[in-house]
């Protein structure tokens, strides 16, 4: 299996990485596919905690916005407060590239590096009205 760069690194930290070819002629169940989206890795800087608070509302409406929209279908931060992840529903590694650079932890530099990485998602195609979400659990904050 040949293997391809799909890593793109913006700001001003992270290493990319090599990740091998999907394989489309791997047959898939009928209710099942293969979406392209990227996941976008965004590292803290210094003091990230106390230098978000006042952008923490700002940045969390622009969240929910492109959940409700789609745009993107997660986005939190590791518990550790060293990365926030999203995964993006867009065309292009520029497109999520611009996505997060346009956040505002990244302009004003809460955010200090910026990893785009192509993801293939596993969609499930559910019966109508089925709930296939799990149980919310809530974690201590």
């Amino acid at each position: 299996m040949s293997r391809r760069q799909v890593a793109r690194t913006f700001g001003r930290a992270a290493a990319s990485q090599e990740t091998p070819e999907v394989d489309a002629s791997l047959e898939l169940p009928t209710n099942v596919a293969i979406r392209r989206a990227f996941v976008i890795e965004a590292s803290y800087g210094p003091d990230a905690a106390e230098r978000r608070k006042p952008l923490r509302a700002r940045h969390l409406e622009r969240v929910g916005r492109l959940l409700d929209s789609g745009v993107i279908a997660l986005a939190g931060a590791l518990a550790d407060l060293s990365e926030s992840v999203m995964i993006a529903n867009v065309s292009s590694a520029a497109e999520a590239e611009a996505l997060a650079r346009s956040d505002p932890y990244f302009e004003a530099g809460i955010w200090i590096g910026i990893v785009v990485r192509e993801f293939d998602q596993v969609i499930v195609e559910r019966p109508s009205g089925s709930d296939h979400l799990p149980t919310e659990k809530r974690v201590p904050n």
